[in-house]
């Protein structure tokens, strides 16, 4: 098991602004001589690659750079950032690595702020089992998430003459 270096709990979360997750390509292709594509699957499960900003005070980055450094020995060691993630609605501590180097940049003319641009790639992803998807959404009521998908159908956009 890898030591994990805590992030330091006086540094401010990620803002909302610009927050993204992206999945790394599942399949990979390959066009043969003859035409046809052969297809492979490369993984199971892939960890999710987190992009998100930071909006530091100057004296807050010189921390950041500290930390990024020195501890995470230039980003490649293990550590816990606080991110919003798909299975919750709140702000929890994920385990993971950041990928290549942090882009800094001052906003406009505040010269006393950074914002500061990562990539995060989780150790893992938590993906719901059908089970604790429709627990924790529906109250694990199957006949409530069946009439939700319905009234979900009743307002999708129909093309013409297409009927449900």
């Amino acid at each position: 098991m890898m030591d994990v270096t805590p992030y330091p709990n006086f540094l401010p979360p990620p803002i909302d602004s610009g927050y993204a997750f992206s999945m790394p390509e599942m399949k990979q292709e390959s066009q043969m001589v003859s035409g046809y594509t052969r297809m492979r699957q490369r993984f199971a499960s892939p960890p999710p690659t987190y992009s998100f900003t930071f909006w530091f005070s100057s004296r807050q980055f010189s921390v950041f750079r500290y930390f990024w450094h020195e501890q995470l020995k230039s980003g490649s060691l293990v550590t816990s950032i606080p991110l919003l993630v798909p299975e919750t609605t709140e702000i929890t501590l994920r385990e993971g690595r950041f990928s290549g180097n942090y882009q800094p940049r001052v906003p406009g003319s505040e010269f006393d702020s950074w914002l500061v641009e990562c990539d995060f790639i989780l150790n893992r992803d938590t993906i719901l089992t059908e089970e604790e998807f429709l627990n924790r959404y529906f109250n694990g009521n199957l006949r409530l998430f069946n009439l939700n998908m319905r009234e979900a159908l009743r307002e999708w956009p129909r093309l013409p003459g297409q009927v449900f």
